[in-house]
């Protein structure tokens, strides 16, 4: 009965799932994206793609490349983005392969490149904000970075390992609150790391067949569900670890009882979760009847011919998205409508030339010595359903008296502006919602001569004083003709 059960309950999901249509991101300039490493999901809705041919953002209607520049105290030696994550005070922390992370904070638009004096990270598989520090999972070991005196530490495992350079690797950590320390995903099997002394301990790897390539147990991701931790494995297919009964158990699918290489996992609902794998499409595994199969979607269309799957998410707006070698695809596994979101500000456009972005806004404020024939502001808002349509209003301050309806237009435009300060300013609103307003963007025009404030108080004191200088005159030519006559 338990079993018709689970297969009912898949069966519906496979339903709904089935129901809708699968969508894929069109990446500007880049038909090849080549490794997807992470999809992130932000706390206003934006999704990240970090890929090994750069960043990108998708803002539910196309995707843009991110350049993250700016006040560097150390330069970029890669494009190659592999993780990030964002922590409490809401900034985004971004992991490369190259010698560097980087923050960026939206509040104030700030980027800053950190790297260690020793030349870490290197492989920044994964970043975590834990308790004021910045954790990096590195091919080197385990780091420790603190923002706030910009000290970093490198813990990596000893020689009793016989360890080669490259299986120093760890890639996923888990942070356990109540014991003080993290579960690591390594290349050398499951480890803890205690937080008080700064010790690794491994996880005995018993009754359970290492990589028959390698001989070993290269576990590449973590997924904690109440006493179990589920392991992402190459060549081992899934693994589960009991925290309490310190057992394994080993999971391939039908097909392949083998030499199962999987990558990321995300849980789908309360009874299962996805895997994404090399040489194979992603996978389902349901933690009630134990099983792993493929994953009956729509999506799974969408990969065929292609040799591996990456990066998958389940955001915030029920989109679950799974990423290949190509592109991103993304599938509402849900009914409800999502969540509302604010506009933003997409693009400047000032005499037909993009102004750059740095991050996700500009920086406040765009300053230009002489005044522009034309400005054009396009915005947007974030939408990830189509059938939910929003009405914008703008208004530039320093120029328009107020609100300007333009329905669903997503621009405006202005041309010869004069010399001054102006601030745009656009909100959204759909039939469930109330206007929000996207964060303005500021533009100074340098006046010219005959527009500043003394010019034009020279030319005015000086009109004064010629027309009373007339007036006068007039006044003293009509008395003396009057003693004339």
């Amino acid at each position: 009965m338990k079993t018709i059960y689970s297969i009912f309950l898949f069966g519906c999901f496979y339903f709904v799932a089935s129901s809708q249509t699968p969508f894929c991101l069109d990446y500007p300039g880049f038909p090849l994206v080549g490794e997807t490493h992470q999809v992130f999901q932000d706390e206003e809705g934006f999704l990240w793609i970090n890929t090994e041919n750069g960043l990108f953002i998708y803002d539910g209607q196309s995707v843009n490349r991110v350049e993250l520049k700016g006040d560097s105290l150390t330069e970029l030696t890669s494009s190659w983005h592999l993780s990030m994550m964002q922590d409490e005070q809401g900034k985004l922390w971004f992991g490369y392969r190259g010698k560097a992370i980087t923050s960026y904070d939206k509040k104030d638009n700030s980027i800053i490149h950190y790297s260690s004096k020793d030349g870490y990270p290197t492989r920044a598989w994964h970043i975590l904000a834990y308790k004021s520090q910045i954790w990096i999972a590195d091919e080197k070991g385990l780091i420790k970075f603190d923002p706030i005196t910009n000290e970093w530490s490198l813990f990596a495992f000893d020689n009793s390992y016989n360890l080669t350079k490259k299986l120093k690797t760890v890639r996923y950590i888990i942070p356990d609150e109540k014991e003080n320390k993290f579960w690591l995903a390594t290349y050398v099997g499951l480890m803890e790391f205690n937080l008080d002394t700064y010790e690794f301990q491994a996880v005995p790897m018993k009754n359970i067949n290492p990589d028959p390539r390698r001989g070993d147990w290269l576990i590449i991701d973590l997924y904690k569900k109440g006493d179990d931790l589920f392991c992402t494995s190459w060549g081992g297919g899934l693994l589960k670890y009991n925290i309490i009964e310190k057992s394994w158990s080993q999971y391939y699918t039908e097909t392949q009882k083998e030499d199962l290489v999987l990558f990321q996992i995300e849980a789908l609902n309360d009874n299962e979760f996805l895997c994404t794998g090399f040489n194979t499409p992603p996978l389902v595994f349901n933690q009630e009847l134990e099983t792993l199969s493929p994953y009956q979607s729509p999506l799974i269309d969408e990969f065929e011919n292609l040799r591996y799957s990456d990066a998958c998410l389940l955001d915030n707006n029920g989109f679950l998205w799974i990423s290949n070698d190509k592109t991103t695809c993304g599938l509402n596994l849900k009914t409800n409508i999502p969540k509302v979101s604010s506009p933003y500000i997409k693009k400047v456009i000032v005499d037909n030339s993009t102004v750059e972005k740095n991050g996700l806004y500009y920086h406040d404020p765009l300053f230009y010595s002489a005044s522009p024939n034309s400005v054009r502001f396009e915005f947007n808002t974030l939408n990830y359903e189509p059938s939910v349509k929003y009405q914008y209003q703008y208004k530039l301050e320093g120029f328009d008296k107020g609100w300007i309806n333009c329905g669903e237009n997503t621009s405006a435009s202005y041309s010869s502006l004069a010399g001054g300060s102006y601030t745009f300013k656009v909100r959204s609103s759909n039939e469930n919602s109330d206007w929000l307003e996207a964060r303005p963007v500021s533009i100074k025009i340098k006046k010219l001569f005959y527009q500043k404030w003394w010019f034009i108080l020279g030319v005015t004191s000086g009109l004064c004083v010629y027309f009373t200088f007339a007036a006068v005159q007039g006044d003293y030519g009509l008395f003396r003709r009057a003693e004339v006559n």
